[in-house]
């Protein structure tokens, strides 16, 4: 007889399930020297045990239901400003959605919300995750997350408590930004692109830019990279293989999986404000400009991005350095060539 649609695919993980992995299982268990044969078939065992339970208790037939693949190209294989242009086609349509990735049980804050005030770091978040995370989730986060998976992370405003009950369409109205962790293990150590696009975002040339007074117009921090500062956080992070792969991802957030997300203290001060926002907007009627200033300002990492802004430093001759060089002429500051901005390059 035929193995069921489940069982089948079982196996299908289970191929994948390496001596590595079965070993790394048994070394937590034991405190002798080498496995033995033996162990290695105990730890592979425990692994069944352990894939059987998550296929029972989430019901999940096979890899379709976990979503088709995004199709993207890797990042560091592709000029960042194309990357960026399709990846933020990919998220203002919502093809995460279409493809039916697996998805968190709900919007959840990242930390506690006490008298007006945010303590976590990215706003309320509700996020995907493209098939080859969910197949690494599944399979016990000991192996090396393939190139290509992906994690889009939506962010609403915090806290997450007025964004209960709303559907997908009004949930897409009040959705400010994303944060988006793309493997591509040639383009960094920690073997992440990241990206922190707003909703209907659009690629930048940051080589653009213009002085006004002491200020450079265009020295803004870029949207996506490797090496982001979103590693300051997510370095915090130990995966249970050799490999770490920097990511909070957990069963216990997703749909159909046991377990419930972690909570954090929020207090009613929420419902207070937004009293006062509804009573302030009925008094003052912004402009498209500053409405898009306000929802921009919302849209990023605020504990993140909360420095200030560049500033051009003082201008001033180096006499030492004109001596020492000789060949070197004085002039004037407007016959100077000012270096660009390469964050493209």
């Amino acid at each position: 007889m035929a193995p069921a649609r489940g069982c089948r695919w079982l196996l299908h993980i289970l191929a994948a399930v390496s001596p590595a992995m079965a070993a790394e299982n048994v070394r937590v268990s034991r405190t002798g020297p080498v496995a033995s044969k033996a162990d290695f078939e105990i730890g592979r065992l425990a692994e069944i045990r352990r894939l059987t339970e998550i296929g029972r208790l989430t019901g999940l037939g096979g890899p379709a239901e976990l979503g088709g693949p995004a199709g993207l190209p890797l990042p560091s294989k592709t000029p960042i400003a194309i990357y960026e242009t399709r990846l933020f086609e990919f998220l203002n349509r919502r093809t995460y959605q279409d493809l039916k990735w697996k998805r968190d049980k709900g919007i959840r804050d990242t930390g506690p919300y006490i008298d007006g005030n945010h303590y976590g770091t990215p706003p309320s978040v509700r996020v995907f995750y493209s098939p080859e995370m969910m197949t690494w989730l599944m399979s016990g986060r000991t192996t090396e997350i393939p190139d290509g998976a992906m994690i889009i992370k939506e962010q609403y405003s915090w806290p997450a408590a007025p964004h209960h009950g709303k559907t997908d369409s009004e949930l897409w109205d009040d959705l400010l930004s994303w944060t988006i962790m793309v493997k591509d293990s040639a383009g960094s150590h920690d073997g992440w692109f990241w990206s922190n696009p707003s909703k209907d975002g659009r690629t930048k040339n940051n080589h653009h830019y213009e002085v006004q007074g002491d200020n450079y117009i265009g020295f803004e921090y870029p949207v996506s990279g490797f090496g982001h500062y979103c590693v300051r956080c997510h370095a915090a992070t130990k995966s249970p293989g050799e490999t770490n792969e920097f990511t909070f991802s957990s069963l216990r957030n997703i749909e159909g999986f046991p377990g419930e997300p972690i909570l954090f203290r929020v207090d009613d001060s929420w419902l207070q404000l937004a009293r006062q926002e509804e009573k302030d907007a009925e008094d003052v009627d912004l402009s498209n400009e500053d409405r898009l200033v306000e929802v921009s300002a919302k849209a990023a990492h605020p504990n993140c991005l909360g420095g200030l802004g560049q500033t051009q430093c003082s201008t001033q001759l180096n006499d030492l350095f004109l001596t020492t060089f000789p060949t070197v002429s004085r002039r004037h500051e407007e016959d100077v060539l000012h270096m660009p901005p390469v964050t493209h390059d």
